[in-house]
C-alpha cells in the first residue's frame, strides 16, 4: 500500500484489521483479550531467550519478551495497548513462558 501512496495511518490501520489470529475454532476470545492476543502474536519474533546446553541435547529457553520492541511494534501494525491491555499481555506471556517449562519437563 505505501508504494502505490497510502499514509503510513492507512497502511497501519489495514495492518491491524488484516492480522489473523491464529486460533481453533472452538476457542472464543472474550473482546477485552482481542487486542493484547493480537499483540502477542504480532511479538511473536520478539521473545528473549538463552541456550541451555546438557549432557544429552542442547535447549532454547524462552524468559520473555522484548518490551524494547514493544513501541515498534505498535507503530507498525497500527495495535494501541492501553494499560489494561498491557497487563493482559504481561499475563499471557507469563503463560507462554509456563507452558514451555512444563512441556520441557515434559520432555525430559
Amino acid at each position: 500500500m505505501a508504494a502505490f501512496g497510502f499514509s503510513a495511518e492507512a497502511v497501519a490501520t489495514k495492518r491491524a484489521e488484516l492480522m489473523p489470529i491464529a486460533v481453533a475454532p472452538e476457542l472464543t476470545i472474550a473482546g477485552p483479550n482481542v487486542r493484547a492476543v493480537k499483540m502477542l502474536l504480532a511479538m511473536g519474533s520478539q521473545w528473549n531467550a538463552v541456550a541451555m546446553a546438557g549432557l544429552s541435547k542442547g535447549v532454547m529457553i524462552r524468559t520473555g519478551l522484548r518490551y524494547e520492541a514493544l513501541d515498534v511494534v505498535e507503530r507498525k501494525t497500527g495495535l494501541e495497548l492501553s494499560s489494561d491491555d498491557f497487563g493482559r499481555l504481561r499475563l499471557l506471556e507469563a503463560e507462554c513462558v509456563a507452558a514451555w517449562q512444563d512441556e520441557r519437563e515434559a520432555s525430559r
